[in-house]
């Protein structure tokens, strides 16, 4: 179940679908990213009944355009979705801040690296193997379905899901947040806790 109260939003439930405007013009310059997450970085839990072994994340990549943001995350050993209750159920967060200011969007738990983030993406599905991509400022839940592979998650994100007024460009800063079922904290911050900057090449 998506836990979208966790968030102190009120939602509403939608469901992507095809068509819509893109948030960006479609003039926009199409560029790639991939950013290396050094192996064996996870942090010692402090609630881990089970024992569970810590989710290891190793890269984060993906593609932007004027029409979708591919995202790619890719980890040291295969994940499971949350609601299968595996060891490696995957959890956590990935944020995202469209105008690159804090001053905009929201922070989520008193951590500095997601402030001003306008959009989260839970990466705990809702029982359906579906994540929910939440929108602070509309206060709503937009559905997508992700693939689950191995060691790697890929979702695509029609850009139109993440507009915002103030974003007017195709920048944006990224932070992900990796935990594992059943342990705490969070077991990986991408970048050691260091938001991406996402941007095309100049």
């Amino acid at each position: 179940m998506l836990r979208a109260g966790l968030a102190g939003v009120a939602v509403a439930l939608v469901l992507a679908g095809c068509g819509g405007d893109p948030t960006g013009s479609a003039t926009e310059t199409p560029y790639d990213f991939s950013f290396d997450d050094p192996k064996g970085d996870t942090t010692v839990a402090t609630v881990n009944p089970d024992s569970v072994a810590a989710i290891d994340l190793v890269t984060v990549s993906g593609r932007v355009d004027a029409d979708q943001i591919e995202l790619v995350l890719e980890f040291a050993e295969p994940v499971s979705r949350w609601s299968g209750g595996g060891a490696n159920a995957l959890d956590g967060f990935v944020f995202f801040d469209t105008d690159q200011s804090t001053g905009t969007g929201r922070a989520s738990g008193g951590n500095p690296t997601t402030a001003g983030a306008e959009f989260y993406l839970d990466l705990r599905d809702d029982g359906s193997g579906r994540l929910g991509l939440v929108n602070f400022g509309k206060k709503t839940i937009t559905v997508l379905s992700p693939t689950f592979d191995g060691t790697r998650l890929e979702i695509r994100i029609p850009r139109a899901l993440l507009a915002t007024t103030s974003d007017t460009d195709n920048k944006l800063n990224l932070a992900v947040e990796i935990g594992v079922r059943g342990r705490a904290p969070v077991t990986d911050r991408g970048g050691n806790g260091v938001a991406y900057e996402l941007e095309p090449p100049a």
